[in-house]
């Protein structure tokens, strides 16, 4: 059985071209009010994908997580103790999300299990496979995934979603997969209404040297710290070292790209993992 689906399709869907409204909603076609463009529907879902992507090695970087995850599927037990200390170690920081959550690259909406009550969840993912039978297993360990979900087959770059429509927006693990991470961080904004929480966490991000000499951060490869501070100096000229399928940013990066319009709340070291709460 694969993980269950909600009956109704989300509120606020846009044209992930244009933003406008879109018209009907749960039928076989959807189309712009504005542009005119249609997207012929065959899912139980709302495919929502723009109408051109950006040229570059993205297509091989999804393939490459989704063989990840396969991989890692192989061994439920393992994969389910995987995804439970991510997500345990980020249990302070999903705490400040309530109200209506968009979950981008949020998958078949793992996350669901350590989140407060929250009125309107949606996952937003441009791969289906993780609607696939093959991760019911992991249900025995988060029952979360029999939960109804309310996905949307999109990108990050084009989400499909009017101007204010949620509380919160988050991209846990997600915004290094992108192929524009700072067209992402525009259209997250987009999509908040006013006093809206950001929630980012990072991967494959250098820590700066108060956070390695402080010990906050703590390398998923065992690396002590001063293997870590060697690295650090290598990355001068090397670039800090990163998975095959991640693009690369800096925490600086970040900063700069969401502007003056953000404050940041909470910068914590979940690991190797850097959560920043925005409002």
């Amino acid at each position: 059985m694969a993980p269950r689906l909600s009956g109704s399709w989300p509120q606020g869907l846009a044209c992930p071209d244009c933003s406008r409204p879109i018209a009907g909603s749960g039928t076989r076609v959807l189309e712009c009010v504005a542009c005119a463009r249609a997207w012929p529907q065959q899912a139980a879902y709302p495919e929502l994908l723009p109408g051109r992507l950006p040229a570059g090695d993205w297509p091989q970087r999804q393939l490459t997580t989704t063989h990840y995850y396969r991989a890692l599927l192989e061994d439920p037990a393992a994969a389910a103790a995987a995804f439970a200390a991510d997500f345990e170690s980020l249990r302070p920081a999903l705490a400040s999300l309530h109200g209506r959550l968009l979950d981008v690259g949020g998958g078949n909406g793992l996350v669901r299990g350590y989140l407060p009550a929250v009125t309107d969840y949606v996952s937003l993912d441009p791969d289906p496979s993780w609607l696939d039978p093959s991760w019911e297993p992991l249900a025995r360990w988060h029952p979360c995934l029999h939960l109804p979900l309310q996905f949307v087959r999109g990108m990050a770059e084009h989400l499909p979603f009017a101007d204010g429509s949620f509380d919160c927006a988050a991209a846990m693990f997600s915004l290094n997969h992108c192929i524009a991470p700072q067209q992402v961080l525009r259209q997250m904004s987009r999509v908040l209404r006013p006093g809206g929480v950001l929630l980012l966490v990072l991967e494959d991000v250098a820590p700066g040297w108060r956070d390695v000499l402080s010990g906050r951060y703590r390398d998923w490869r065992g690396w002590s710290g001063g293997r870590v501070a060697c690295e650090k100096v290598r990355a001068l000229w090397r670039g800090w070292p990163m998975e095959e399928d991640h693009i690369a940013m800096t925490e600086r990066d970040v900063r700069a790209w969401l502007g003056k319009e953000f404050t940041l709340r909470s910068r914590v070291w979940c690991g190797s993992y850097l959560a920043l709460e925005l409002r």
